[in-house]
C-alpha cells in the first residue's frame, strides 16, 4: 500500500517494551501519531517506559 510506513516501538528506544495490548497506552506511539499528523507542533518522540505495561 502505497504511503503506509510501519515503525517499531522499540527502534531507537529500548525504554518502551509495549506489546501489542498496551501500545494504545504508550507516550512513544502516541508522540509518533501526533508526529505523523503535525510535525511542526510535535517534533520531538518520547522515549520513556509505558506506564500501563504489565509483564506476566
Amino acid at each position: 500500500m502505497k504511503g503506509v510506513k510501519n515503525i517499531t516501538l522499540q527502534d531507537g528506544c529500548g525504554q518502551d517494551t509495549s506489546d501489542h495490548l498496551s501500545m494504545a497506552y504508550s507516550p512513544r506511539a502516541i508522540s509518533i501519531a501526533l508526529r505523523a499528523l503535525n510535525p511542526a507542533r510535535y517534533p520531538k518522540l518520547v522515549c520513556t517506559a509505558n506506564p500501563w505495561f504489565f509483564s506476566f
